[in-house]
């Protein structure tokens, strides 16, 4: 990683050497595809694995007044990955493709107002497509009398890339809009929660989320992470999580 800061802004390159495969849910993990994804058998561009793959990115930022803008490039290994079928159809397979990216991030910071936008164009050994998300959050300010603030989120999500798992890796966010809210407690054990409602427009398939911390003394923090789907759609990317909604309690100490 190099970094130049001037007063035109903060321009980062990268060289990324190494490349770590995602990890996949087992039989008893949440969330997980119908058929088992078989990670030990990734496969990458021809001739290509992940000791031979050297990836580029270039990231640009700055601030003009009330906006934070950033210009961001890669090239290399895409980081979500095609899941092929293997010739049994018994399992599913990464692939990784080779990418070219460019993406844009905007933000508006105005009083209790927040406005934010980010997209990209990306460019596959298949298609070239654009995926965008936007979004407003208004924060209600010292709702307690401890200075708790409330935030309200609406966001739209759009994805334009090919619906064949073949062409794409597949994503849930294509076409779905957002509503949510966030509590800061602003307390010494900074509990926080935030909460959404994601809907599909083209369908109606609804997912929500739950996502809580609280700090306990100085060395334990307690979380609860919530996945739920409901009236999910057959057509939908989402319609293998059906039975997936869950609720998860997780207890950390630190050292």
């Amino acid at each position: 990683e190099v970094s130049i800061q001037q007063d035109w802004g903060l321009f980062t390159g990268y060289i990324l050497p190494a490349f770590r495969q995602r990890s996949f849910s087992g039989v008893n993990g949440r969330l997980r595809a119908p058929l088992l994804v078989d990670a030990d058998n990734a496969l990458f561009d021809t001739g290509k694995d992940t000791s031979e793959d050297i990836d580029f990115a270039l990231r640009y930022s700055h601030y003009f007044g009330d906006w934070d803008v950033g210009l961001s490039f890669f090239t290399g290994a895409n980081r979500e990955a095609r899941l092929v079928p293997n010739a049994q159809l018994t399992a599913l397979i990464p692939f990784y493709d080779d990418i070219s990216q460019g993406g844009i991030d905007v933000q508006y910071t105005r009083e209790e107002w927040l406005w934010k936008f980010g997209g990209f164009v990306r460019d596959t050994p298949f298609e070239t497509f654009m995926a965008a998300v936007g979004g407003l959050e208004y924060t209600f300010y010292g709702i307690s009398g401890a200075g708790a603030d409330l935030g309200v989120l609406v966001e739209l999500q759009y994805d334009g890339r090919s619906k064949d798992p073949l062409l794409s890796p597949l994503t849930v966010a294509d076409n779905d809009i957002m509503v949510g809210v966030r509590l800061s407690m602003n307390n010494a054990e900074d509990t926080s929660m935030l909460a959404g409602v994601v809907t599909d427009m083209e369908d109606a398939s609804i997912s929500a989320i739950l996502e809580a911390t609280h700090r306990f003394g100085d060395s334990w923090v307690g979380e609860i992470e919530g996945r739920f789907f409901m009236n999910m759609d057959p057509a939908n990317v989402a319609y293998g999580f059906r039975q997936d909604s869950h609720l998860m309690l997780r207890l950390t100490k630190y050292f």
